[in-house]
């Protein structure tokens, strides 16, 4: 009887949002160290982040598209891979550096992610 009057849960928590900002935190606060183990972490934490935000990006993406169907759920779940190389290629070209090999590996990090 009590089955009856438990609500469904439709929303999840947005736990992946602690680890940018704290990579960003920690970034302002020991960004300018020269130290091993300091830059390590800083580059774990940025790691972390940004894999728990491409994994909540696709998770949000097929929510939607479960929920508005065939045509435009392929669409969503499309666009928001494209969205995530666009975002990872253009932050590599931000950087200046030419290297193929690490565009190629960031093309085959996303195949992977989704």
């Amino acid at each position: 009887m009590t089955h009856a009057c438990e609500a469904v849960k439709t929303r999840h928590k947005e736990t992946s949002l602690i680890f940018p900002v704290l990579a960003l935190v920690v970034l302002f606060l020991w960004g300018s160290s020269q130290s091993l183990p300091v830059v390590i972490g800083i580059n774990i934490l940025a790691l972390i982040g940004i894999l728990s935000s491409a994994f909540s990006v696709v998770r949000h993406a097929d929510v939607l598209a479960h929920r508005l169907g065939e045509p435009y759920g392929s669409l969503i779940l499309s666009l928001s891979v494209v969205i995530l190389e666009v975002s990872l290629i253009s932050a590599l070209m931000a950087t200046g550096d030419a290297a193929p090999t690490l565009m190629r590996d960031t093309l085959y990090s996303i195949i992977m992610i989704v």
